[in-house]
């Protein structure tokens, strides 16, 4: 008998979480962007460089034929990722990217040993970024140019 009460308590408490969350979630909450563009550039720069980090990586890693560059930083100045349409662009880009990103960063080494200052431009397709079986001849992401600015040491 004593089983039965817990166990009709526990339904009860259950349903009654159950609805509050459903409540809850009909609550609508103010979400807040940062107001200056400056924020929000530099919010996007970062969530570009994170949405593309592999293959930037793997790009810098080739370019100096060294594994053990194992990240990169942001330079101080806010510019540091653009995006912008291939339209009117090389035709070939054109019907098969739908932007072009550049990214100036700084590669370097675990022990924070900054190698270079690298800007890289990409012919982007995001509609296929997450896709797992793309059909043959579309690209998610192809490097167009490699820069390299040689920097001092800066750690």
């Amino acid at each position: 008998m004593k089983k039965i009460i817990i166990s009709s308590l526990l339904a009860i408490l259950l349903c009654i979480s159950s609805f509050s969350a459903i409540t809850n979630a009909g609550n609508t909450q103010t979400i807040e962007f940062p107001p200056s563009a400056k924020e929000n550039n530099q919010l996007f720069g970062y969530f570009m460089l994170d949405l593309y980090h592999k293959e930037i990586l793997n790009h810098v890693q080739r370019y100096y034929k060294d594994k053990n560059v194992q990240g990169y930083g942001m330079p101080e100045n806010d510019h540091s990722v653009f995006i912008r349409t291939t339209r009117n662009l090389d035709e070939d880009l054109e019907n098969q990217f739908s932007y072009l990103l550049k990214v100036t960063l700084l590669p370097s080494y675990q022990n924070g040993t900054v190698v270079g200052k690298d800007t890289l431009y990409f012919a982007v397709e995001p509609s296929v970024l997450n896709t797992t079986k793309v059909p043959d001849g579309t690209n998610k992401i192809k490097l167009i140019k490699y820069e390299h600015e040689e920097v001092q040491n800066i750690r």
